[in-house]
């Protein structure tokens, strides 16, 4: 958190956040919240995957071309560059 802030991807068509911050009352300060607030980052388009179904796919069946949907090039090549993702 010291070298990079967070940031906070919204879902696809969730603009503003304002779910997201009236729940966030609940548990953090005014203060918190609009610290938060400048972290939102809306995305126009969803990618529908998450990292267990990538850690699965790239296991089980690295060639599928389901991952072609879930990862772009370019993070498809961070994720082999580094061995992300690896069974150990």
């Amino acid at each position: 958190i010291e070298i990079a802030p967070p940031v906070v991807m919204l879902r696809a068509g969730e603009h503003d956040g304002a779910a997201l911050l009236e729940e966030m009352k609940h548990h953090w300060s005014a203060q918190e919240i609009d610290a938060w607030r400048e972290r939102l980052a809306p995305i126009d388009t969803a990618i529908h995957a998450n990292s267990t179904q990538v850690r699965a796919l790239l296991a089980d069946a690295p060639d599928d071309p389901r991952l072609d949907d879930m990862l772009t090039p370019g993070v498809r090549r961070v994720i082999e560059d580094h061995g992300l993702y690896r069974v150990v």
